[in-house]
């Protein structure tokens, strides 16, 4: 059941009346529970047996570790869940690509196994509800979140509909506090709020990236068909405005659903492409995967090198920290890679962030030494900063949108050697995909429009700005956008990219 189909907002409408006319939080609990499993039954059927087994693996592992006082009993515990949850994870999303690995291998060792596929379905959502569940069942293993007794509770903390395909990725820390409240009261601000969040999430997914879409899919169909390099720039920045705005939009209509119900779901894009460095992009970017990253897995695993004994034989301290970030970076970056998908290319997206990583950490300590005096110097540093943050990450976003691993090579060359030869003929070419979807050029151009805003505008305060808006104003807004929509909606409005992690 796709956010942007009409099959959801008559899902969604009959939640709301519901939830509307229950006055019990319990009653009202309950229906939010079995609507979202029916959503999720929707679109992958019998694999809602899965979600609720690891559901209710998930709630009885927190139990278990929070009444457990013995320390080597409850890091058993603490290594099932864990165990279990990537297992899991692993199984139905990366046994294809183990077994190509290991057939391959064994074809250069000339003893080719040739394992037959699994052909597995992966299920919807899997990533983003599994880190959820990991992240839980270790915050009640540090002993900074306390077990949920209420498996009602905890059961719509995982299963909560307008997160559960993808994302944001939830702490129980962020979610469960909010089923502590009397009741869900259907307020008018929160919904005149969650409205118009919904509908600028359309507006980014309908308007923008599907009609972006058109051009990357016709450039990356096959970029050997180009003789140029510009085509492979137009096509890779193309490819951040749709992916920005697919994804984007898909969590500013899921934040919008929540707050009808007086949720308030995380944060997870804050202006991406006005960061002035690699790292900042990914404080920007996916917040809410980056920070699970960074706690859950760059933490523990510099902790560990911190500890290494070979390390502490560096006496000099900065070295030895210096050392332990770097591999630490280094792993927490391809593990977001894999994240994303079983190919190969992302396995090179992670390792290209980590190195980007580790390069900018390197050269941001020489450059600390040089300082600016005059302010217009550091809005022009600020403004080259982005520029060259955004060449490099367009450059990567090439590895996360092509799975050919010929074609992506072949891309990434063009993309960096500058090569302006019979140019003239590629620009007709994009040109005339262009003349068949007109909508392309009315996309980027808003983007851009956007983004001057953003970068002029440090501080827009959206939310607050839509509650001093009268009944009346706020209806022509939300017409405006309405038609806006409706003008621009492509023939065919694709699912949300993120729908297949």
């Amino acid at each position: 059941m796709l956010f942007n189909s009409p099959e959801f907002f008559l899902f969604l409408l009959t939640v709301f009346m519901l939830i509307w006319i229950i006055k019990s939080r319990k009653y009202q609990y309950i229906v939010l529970l079995l609507a979202s499993y029916f959503f999720y039954y929707y679109s992958s059927k019998t694999y809602i047996l899965l979600f609720v087994i690891s559901s209710l693996a998930n709630f009885y592992f927190g139990l278990a570790l929070f009444k457990s006082k013995k320390p080597k009993f409850k890091k058993f515990l603490l290594y099932s869940a864990i165990i279990f949850n990537i297992g899991m994870l692993g199984f139905f999303k990366y046994a294809d690509f183990a077994l190509i690995i290991v057939n391959d291998l064994s074809a250069l060792t000339g003893h080719a196994l040739n394992f037959s596929l699994l052909h597995i379905i992966l299920p919807l959502g899997i990533s983003f509800y599994t880190f959820e569940a990991i992240s839980y069942v270790v915050d009640v293993y540090r002993g900074t979140f306390k077990a949920e007794k209420s498996l009602l509770h905890f059961l719509l903390f995982l299963a909560f509909f307008p997160k559960l395909i993808a994302g944001p990725i939830m702490r129980a820390s962020e979610f469960l506090p909010q089923l502590k409240k009397k009741r869900i009261k259907i307020k008018a601000e929160n919904v005149k709020v969650g409205i118009t969040v919904i509908l600028w999430g359309l507006f980014k997914k309908i308007v923008i990236a599907d009609n972006v879409a058109f051009l990357v899919d016709a450039i990356f169909k096959d970029p050997t068909s180009f003789h140029s390099s510009l085509p492979i720039i137009i096509g890779a920045f193309s490819f951040g405005i749709q992916v920005y705005a697919d994804f984007s939009g898909y969590c500013d209509i899921a934040i919008g659903t929540a707050k009808l119900f007086g949720f308030d779901l995380v944060q997870n894009f804050n202006r991406p492409y006005l960061s002035k460095n690699p790292s900042e992009f990914w404080r920007r970017w996916h917040m809410s995967l980056s920070l699970w990253i960074r706690d859950y897995i760059y933490t523990p695993v510099y902790v560990s090198i911190s500890n290494k004994k070979r390390l502490n034989k560096i006496k000099n301290i900065y070295l030895k920290t210096t050392i332990a970030i770097y591999l630490a970076t280094m792993v927490a970056l391809f593990f977001m890679g894999i994240w994303h998908g079983a190919y190969w290319n992302f396995v090179i997206y992670g390792i290209y962030n980590g190195l980007l990583l580790v390069v900018y950490y390197f050269f941001s300590a020489l450059y600390k030494k040089f300082k600016f005096t005059k302010s217009f110097l550091y809005k022009l540093r600020d403004i080259i900063s982005i520029f060259i943050t955004m060449y490099l990450m367009m450059f990567g976003f090439m590895m996360f949108r092509i799975t050919n691993l010929k074609l992506l090579f072949f891309s990434l060359k063009q993309y960096t050697i500058f090569n302006f030869s019979q140019v003239a003929q590629d620009l007709n070419t994009i040109k005339q995909i262009i003349i068949l979807r007109p909508g392309v050029v009315v996309a980027a151009v808003l983007f851009l429009c956007v983004y001057i805003t953003y970068f002029f505008v440090s501080d827009l305060n959206i939310k607050e700005r839509i509650k001093k808006l009268s009944f009346v104003s706020w209806m022509l807004v939300l017409v405006l956008a309405i038609l806006i929509i409706i003008i621009m909606i492509p023939s065919k409005s694709g699912t949300f990219i993120y729908f297949q992690f």
